[in-house]
C-alpha cells in the first residue's frame, strides 16, 4: 500500500505524461516513388557463335560455245629437174593417201589446199627427156616421191621434189651445151631448162635475171654463146656469159640502169 500511495504522489507531484501505452497499428502503405534515371548500358556480350552454313545456290548457265577448232592444212610442191634446177611444169603430182591430184603450173608449183591433217607422201610424174638426130624431146613419164610429211592444223608445208628427167650415159650433155655444135639450139635449151620466164627470187618484186622481159625474149644462146660443162660451170652459168655483151645495153653501170 505504502508503494502504490508512493506513485500516485510521485505523479501528483512531477506534472508528468502518463506511461507509455501498447504500439499502435502500422499506418497504411505510401504512395509508390518517382521513376528513377535509367542506368548507364552494360558491357556487350561475347559473340554467339557461327551459324550454320546456307545451302549452295544454283549452278550458272553453261557459257557459249567456242569457235570449231580447225582440222586441215595446206601443202605446197615445187617441183624442179634434178639436173638442170629447172621448174618442170604441167606434171601431175599426187598426194596419198587419199590419191589426190594436182598439176604443176609454169612455175613447177601447186598447192593442196584444206587437206585433212596427217602423214602424206607427195609423187610427181612428167616426160622424160631424150635426145635423137640433135633434138631433145619428151619421151615416157619418169617419176619422183617424197618422204612422209606431217600436216597440222593450219599449216602451210613446203615441199620440194627433184625429178631425174634425163639419162645421163644416153645424153651427150657435152654435145648439147657446144657453141656452134647442131644440138646447141634455142629449143633445146627450152626443152630442158624451160624459157625461165616464171621463176621466182626471194623478193617477188625483183624478178631474177631470166624473168625480165628484154632478157627472156634475147634467147638463151645470144647470152650463153657456149657452157663449158667440163669445168661445171653448168652451176654457176653465169661466168659463161661474154661481159662485152652486156655492156651493150647496160654500159653505163652501176651509175645508171640499165
Amino acid at each position: 500500500m505504502r508503494i502504490a500511495i508512493t506513485c500516485a504522489l510521485c505523479f501528483v507531484l512531477a506534472g508528468c505524461d502518463g506511461c507509455q501505452g501498447p504500439q499502435g497499428d502500422p499506418g497504411a502503405q505510401g504512395s509508390p516513388g518517382a521513376t528513377g534515371a535509367p542506368g548507364s548500358p552494360g558491357d556487350p556480350g561475347d559473340p554467339g557463335a557461327p551459324g550454320q552454313n546456307g545451302n549452295p545456290g544454283d549452278p550458272g548457265l553453261p557459257g557459249d560455245a567456242g569457235p570449231p577448232g580447225s582440222s586441215i592444212g595446206d601443202v605446197s610442191v615445187h617441183l624442179v629437174d634434178a639436173d638442170t634446177r629447172a621448174d618442170v611444169a604441167g606434171a601431175l603430182l599426187t598426194a596419198e593417201p587419199g590419191a589426190i591430184t594436182a598439176t604443176t603450173d609454169l612455175s613447177g608449183r601447186a598447192t593442196f589446199t584444206g587437206l585433212p591433217i596427217g602423214m602424206y607422201r607427195f609423187t610427181a610424174s612428167a616426160p622424160s627427156l631424150v635426145v635423137e638426130a640433135n633434138v631433145v624431146f619428151e619421151d615416157l613419164d619418169v617419176g619422183v616421191s617424197s618422204g612422209w610429211v606431217s600436216l597440222v592444223a593450219d599449216a602451210t608445208v613446203d615441199v620440194k621434189l627433184k625429178l631425174a628427167r634425163i639419162d645421163r650415159d644416153e645424153m651427150n650433155l657435152v654435145a648439147l651445151h657446144t657453141g656452134g655444135s647442131p644440138g646447141y639450139t634455142l629449143a633445146n635449151c627450152h626443152a630442158c631448162h624451160n624459157d625461165r620466164a616464171d621463176e621466182l627470187s626471194q623478193d617477188p618484186a625483183e624478178p631474177p635475171f631470166h624473168a625480165l622481159a628484154t632478157h627472156n625474149t634475147s634467147g638463151c644462146t645470144l647470152c650463153h654463146a657456149s657452157v663449158e660443162l667440163p669445168t661445171h660451170s653448168g652451176a654457176t652459168v653465169r661466168k659463161q656469159v661474154a661481159v662485152t655483151l652486156c655492156d651493150g645495153c647496160h654500159a653505163n653501170y652501176p651509175n645508171s640502169f640499165p
